[in-house]
């Protein structure tokens, strides 16, 4: 599906920033998936959420 490219990763820690390492295609911290650039035009129309709920996942009310 995704390249495999190791791809930097920034999320909130303290008052700063902490840069993680994923691979293209993993799920990142936040349950999204983490895309190279590259990966990131090409699949910049798939809705991630509908395929999901094709497959049996569930949200709560708030979208969690």
């Amino acid at each position: 599906m995704c390249c495999g490219k190791p791809v930097d990763y920034t999320i909130p820690k303290g008052v700063g920033y902490k840069t993680l390492k994923y691979k293209c295609g993993n799920t990142g911290i936040d349950g999204n998936p983490v895309l190279c650039d590259a990966c990131a035009e090409e699949f910049k129309d798939r809705d991630w959420r509908r395929e999901a709920e094709e497959n049996g996942e569930v949200w709560d009310e708030e979208g969690y």
